[in-house]
């Protein structure tokens, strides 16, 4: 009796399938027929005899087989396929066929044991097709034969639900593109110092960001429209900051409306409203939390360098701001000296801004930033 195993087909699968037997069984097939038909992840292989034979099916078609499993059985002629058939079913015959062969796996006493622990029967032993079961063949046997165990599950919180809805719309319907500037915001900081000073409000680089954002959409239309499908949008009336809160209960995207008209200290006593509100759990009420035509993401932990949020549906664009580090530069007279910098991201829908429009957006809040002495950030223009 002759053994034709599974050959290695494809390193990457530990597992292949064998589709169909070309031959039936008791049929008499020569050297170099092909017999089965055994399928991996890339490409179906025939399975030849490797000698002439009589052909018997140890694997049923449509199941899984292994690298070295054995497939099937050849016997040099009747004499010792009838013997075989015999013991298989139970009708009696000798120990061994006419080739010296012995009926049946051979179980080492770690794999018995194993094997009576589980309850695993002799016949699904033989469906392994092995000459010499091991402990590891029985495990893989229970494993397979034990129902997964229960699992706790918890449901994620409401908010985050929320968050995971919009993540996924985004995935599915936005083409986005992205691009990021490096900012030197030692003035801007030193503005906003002065700003806090003079008004005795909270004024950081995300309030100067924000206003900055709201001075552009006569300049930028498209960054702030409404997209309505069909190739149509719908213009914007101002600019509409959602501003991304998370204090750790969650995430929050609270909307300034009317930036543009807006002065600075307005916008600090709106965002500082906010953030109060998100830290003491207190909520949002609903026209606080919807109409934004743009988003700044604020990621400005020091540790972060770069942001690329995902733009939000029913948006164009999202402005990622990162977090201040400092770095070594040469001054306008050639020295080496210290300075605070930042790296402004933008996420846009590919649809409708194109890269040069977006690095055009993001170098307009640049020189704002850049030199904010010049600007009226009390003004509404």
């Amino acid at each position: 009796m002759h053994e034709v195993a599974v050959p290695r087909l494809n390193a990457n699968d530990e597992t292949y399938l064998l589709v169909e037997w070309l031959c039936a069984e008791g049929q008499w097939v020569r050297h170099g027929e092909p017999i089965a038909v055994v399928e991996t992840s890339k490409t179906a292989t025939e399975v030849t005899a490797e000698r002439d034979g009589i052909l018997h099916h140890v694997r049923p078609a449509r199941s899984e087989c292994r690298h070295n499993d054995v497939l099937a059985l050849l016997f040099p002629g009747p004499t010792p396929y009838e013997k075989f058939r015999a013991r298989r079913d139970g009708d009696g015959g000798d120990d061994e066929d006419g080739d010296g062969s012995v009926e049946g796996p051979v179980l080492t006493n770690s794999a018995r044991l194993l094997a009576d622990a589980h309850g695993v029967s002799a016949e699904r032993l033989r469906n392994l097709g092995k000459r010499v079961i091991k402990r590891a063949d029985v495990a893989r046997v229970v494993r397979t034969a034990e129902p997964e165990p229960e699992v706790e599950r918890r449901e994620l919180p409401r908010n985050q639900r929320a968050v995971a809805e919009v993540v996924s719309e985004s995935h599915r319907t936005i083409p986005p593109g992205f691009v990021a500037v490096k900012v030197n915001v030692d003035r801007a900081l030193a503005c906003a110092g002065r700003l806090a000073h003079r008004t005795r409000r909270l004024i950081g680089l995300p309030e100067l960001v924000v206003k900055a954002i709201g001075w552009l959409p006569a300049q930028f239309p498209l960054f702030f429209v409404t997209p309505l499908g069909d190739n149509t949008v719908r213009p914007a009336t101002g600019a509409h900051v959602g501003l991304t809160i998370d204090v750790g209960n969650g995430l929050f995207v609270p909307v300034v409306r009317e930036v543009g008209q807006l002065g600075i200290t307005r916008i600090s006593e709106i965002l500082l409203d906010y953030r109060t509100r998100a830290v003491q759990d207190r909520g949002f009420g609903p026209g606080e939390l919807s109409d934004a035509n743009i988003v700044l993401a604020l990621h400005n932990d020091p540790d972060v360098v770069l942001a690329g949020p995902l733009v939000h549906p029913g948006h164009v664009c999202v402005v990622g701001l990162a977090g201040i580090c400092q770095e070594l530069a040469l001054d306008d007279e050639g020295a080496v000296a210290p300075r605070k910098i930042c790296n402004l991201g933008l996420t846009y829908d590919h649809r409708l801004v194109n890269g040069g429009d977006a690095v055009r957006f993001l170098r307009a809040i640049k020189t704002m930033l850049e030199a904010p002495e010049e600007l009226d950030w009390e003004g509404d223009g």
